[in-house]
């Protein structure tokens, strides 16, 4: 059997199971990412292609600072560098590349329906101060897609049709990051005593002060561990604001793969000339 269909096998029976257990229980366990990456490992290594292995430990070290900030989850970090070590590429493309690119398109597009519609079914009023970054940053990104997407229509280097299809896509997420803390604060945010904080507990450091976040160490890293509740019980602070019932991202990362390994050379299809 071809090694590469064993491989496409391990990816894609990995994230079916980190899919389930994340939508069931909001965790990528480590009896899923640990073999994975373990696995990759070893066939870089017997395959002596050391750039694949090189990919896959570049991969983890970045993903490890978003996780350190509190971007990241901790399950996602190792389940990105598993991937990344059993296919480094395919068809000359980087894979974990088209496999967030699917997955964030598919999370993007339904979450943001999803929570504009809840905001507007249940009548909750948008604080437009609170949202002022969110607001401009959606702006420039805003601008920033018709600019770049207009361009490749007009140089026919993007297909007119694919182009109107990601630029809607785009400017939906843009409405959604405009309302980010609205979101955040109404369908996330929970105040939590530090006895109750789970391990690797996301802190919305947004809700803390300058003065708190600065004393407890979490202005730059978002994640608490034992030093940081010590820190924050001297403070006084008995509850800490937390980000829980965050959306699940586990069943996008699977539908990305499954997309990514059927429709590889993706990107040399979407961009062309004439």
């Amino acid at each position: 059997m071809d090694l590469l269909i064993i491989e496409k096998a391990i990816v894609g029976i990995a994230t079916a199971i980190a899919a389930y257990t994340d939508y069931k229980t909001g965790y990528i366990y480590d009896w899923i990412t640990i073999p994975l990456v373990v696995i990759g490992a070893i066939l870089r290594i017997w395959q002596q292609d050391w750039i694949g292995l090189g990919l896959g430990i570049g991969v983890f070290v970045f993903l490890y600072a978003l996780y350190y900030t509190g971007k990241l989850g901790g399950g996602d970090v190792k389940l990105f560098s598993g991937i990344t070590l059993v296919i480094p590429t395919l068809e000359g493309q980087f894979f974990l590349f088209n496999v967030l690119f699917f997955a964030a398109a598919s999370a993007l597009g339904f979450y943001s329906l999803y929570y504009l519609f809840r905001i507007w079914k249940e009548k909750i009023k948008i604080d437009w101060k609170e949202n002022h970054d969110q607001v401009r940053m959606a702006f420039l990104l805003g601008v920033f897609s018709v600019t770049f997407l207009g361009l490749m229509i007009f140089t026919h280097a993007l297909s007119l049709y694919v182009g109107i299809a990601i630029l809607a896509l785009f400017l939906l997420a843009c409405i959604y990051i405009g309302v980010e803390h609205t979101v955040k604060k109404n369908f996330f945010l929970e105040h939590v005593g530090l006895e109750k904080l789970e391990e690797d507990e996301i802190i919305a450091t947004e809700f803390l002060t300058k003065e708190q976040l600065e004393k407890s160490g979490l202005n730059l890293k978002k994640i608490v561990g034992e030093t940081e509740k010590q820190k924050l019980e001297k403070l006084g602070i008995t509850k800490v604001p937390v980000y829980r019932n965050a959306p699940r991202f586990g069943p996008f990362i699977f539908v990305g793969t499954l997309i990514a390994l059927a429709v590889p050379e993706f990107f040399s299809i979407l961009f062309f000339s004439f």
